[in-house]
């Protein structure tokens, strides 16, 4: 599958994570997000059993500046454990691509 044919789809057509059952995860773990806010946070935290073992990319539209609560987020995220990485939407894309090269 290629990446631009993923569609975003409407956010109440997708379930949390705390509505789905998972035994704790022993490894990394790796999350995509637009916005690490507390109900994302308090999932990861619920089925990692090493927090810092979380890394979360977070894609931005890097054409405009990151608002004061998605940094307010991003901060609250990474006091709880997970690392976070804000990358562009392009940079995203690049990076998948890199990864399906190897």
């Amino acid at each position: 599958m290629h990446l631009a044919k993923v569609r975003p789809i409407p956010a109440e057509d997708v379930n949390p994570l705390e509505s789905f059952t998972f035994t704790a995860v022993a490894g990394s773990v790796v999350l995509v997000t637009g916005s690490p806010d507390w109900p994302f946070v308090q999932s990861v935290m619920g089925f990692v059993k090493n927090r810092k073992s979380v890394i979360c990319f977070v894609v931005v539209n890097k054409t405009v500046p990151v608002s004061e609560r998605l940094q307010e987020q991003i901060r609250y995220a990474e006091s709880k454990g997970i690392t976070i990485h804000v990358l562009g939407k392009m940079q995203f894309s690049d990076a998948f691509k890199e990864v399906a090269n190897l």
